[in-house]
């Protein structure tokens, strides 16, 4: 199954909403700072990968020395474990109007998406990349819809914003023991790990609260492993592998809208960078659960 696309959901769930805005990074290793939301997809290192296979090769040194280009030229992966077959693409052409013009026209084929091509920059003998990754998970059954009350978020700041969300509790919640599994929980500390089945099949929505601050990388470790070794306790108990009676779960309506330019992280020595922007955006990503 691929768990890894959703991820991102950790950075959020351990620390109170964040009052500045999202920010992408390319660093897996990278331990977010407090208060701070950050997004890692893989859909930049496909679109550098990209390149690297169009100049043949990656890049044998770099002048002076980029600790963000070397994460990037060494970072080893399955992009094909990773991404879904259907659901992303990557282009890397000729730094001109005529590639951008026809890779907005691909994109807007394969996935009816409209892009603005002007975006690309004309450099004489540059080259350029386009990458777009779109999923669209639904849940294989239906939750439940808040009617009359929201969830509170508080700031850092002390400011309470409102939200509205869906999901199941008390007696509703043994209806979902196929369709949510409770792959880690830990009530000390509220740290969980939650796959959700969705109507792709083996494509699962994982949501990870961790029990404290961690990188991506040692996120991803913690669900591969989670994901091995679930929970498979008696029924009712708290290790319990499956949403049981009592058990509680509240998704908010919550969309994170990330844009992050990496121009000046990425250029040096007679590496020129032109543009080099991730854009990011995830929606219902902030989830409480509680074990009845």
């Amino acid at each position: 199954m691929k768990h890894v696309a959703l991820i991102v959901t950790l950075m959020l769930a351990t620390h109170p909403l964040s009052t500045g805005a999202p920010a992408c990074i390319l660093n897996i290793d990278e331990v977010p700072p407090k208060g701070v939301t950050q997004v890692w997809s893989p859909l930049f290192q496909a679109s550098w990968d990209k390149l690297s296979e169009m100049q043949r090769g990656k890049l044998e040194k770099v002048v002076p020395p980029n600790v963000l280009i070397a994460k990037l030229e060494e970072f080893k992966w399955q992009s094909a474990e990773v991404m879904p077959k259907d659901g992303f693409a990557v282009y890397a052409g000729q730094a001109n109007q005529v590639f951008a013009r026809e890779t907005a026209a691909s994109i807007k084929r394969q996935f009816n998406i409209e892009i603005d091509s002007s975006r690309v920059p004309t450099i004489p003998q540059g080259v350029a990349a386009y990458g777009i990754l779109l999923r669209e998970l639904k849940f294989e059954k239906k939750f439940f819809r808040s009617q009359k009350t929201a969830l509170e978020f508080r700031s850092r700041t002390g400011q309470v914003r409102r939200v509205e969300f869906f999901g199941t509790a008390g007696s509703h919640s043994d209806n979902y023991g196929e369709h949510v599994k409770v792959l880690h929980y830990k009530p000390e500390t509220s740290a969980f790990i939650l796959s959700v089945a969705t109507d792709r099949k083996d494509e699962n929505l994982i949501i990870y609260r961790p029990d404290e601050e961690c990188s991506f990388r040692n996120a991803f470790e913690h669900v591969k492993k989670a994901v091995k070794e679930p929970l498979s306790g008696a029924y009712g108990s708290l290790t319990h592998g499956s949403l049981h009676r009592n058990d509680v779960v509240k998704i908010p309506y919550v969309t994170i809208d990330a844009d992050t330019d990496f121009k000046g992280q990425l250029s040096g020595g007679r590496i020129l960078i032109a543009n080099a922007t991730a854009v990011n955006l995830f929606e219902i990503l902030l989830v409480e659960f509680v074990r009845g």
